[in-house]
């Protein structure tokens, strides 16, 4: 029994290890942690930005990705994130990588918009996004 609740700490301590630098709200605009705070998730619809949480994965006006698993990479400051996303009637599978980009942002790297981004001759960072953090947000409003 005592080795059963070590090993239930152990994993415990090890998911929440992993997932540090990503817990909490994101968002791919820096005015969005404001919008939220102020509008809620109204602002979503009155706003074009999208949010990341580890829980409700990405979603904006019309547009969501439900993050189905996650496996980090070497040293903990990479996830690999396997989702399903949606446009309104347009089903995706996506292979997404987050990685911390500072001590307050993450870089969302998308397989499904580097292609979109390469076929449409994009200029600039194919299929990356930086996303901030809202420091006064744990999960998203309601």
């Amino acid at each position: 029994m005592k080795r059963l609740a070590l090993m239930l700490t152990v994993a415990l301590w090890a998911s929440s290890a992993l997932a540090g630098p990503f817990d909490g709200v994101f968002v791919s605009d820096p005015q969005g942690c404001g919008w939220l705070k102020k509008e809620g998730a109204q602002a979503l619809f009155e706003h074009d930005f999208l949010t990341l949480t580890l829980k409700d994965g990405i979603n904006a006006n019309e547009f969501g990705c439900e993050f189905l698993d996650s496996k980090p990479a070497a040293g903990g400051d990479a996830l690999v994130i396997t989702a399903f996303c949606e446009y309104p009637g347009e089903p995706f599978p996506d292979l997404i990588s987050l990685r911390t980009f500072d001590e307050s942002s993450i870089t969302l790297t998308s397989v499904w918009k580097l292609a979109e981004d390469a076929a449409y001759g994009v200029d600039g960072n194919w299929g990356s996004q930086i996303y901030t953090r809202c420091n006064d947000l744990e999960e998203l409003p309601q």
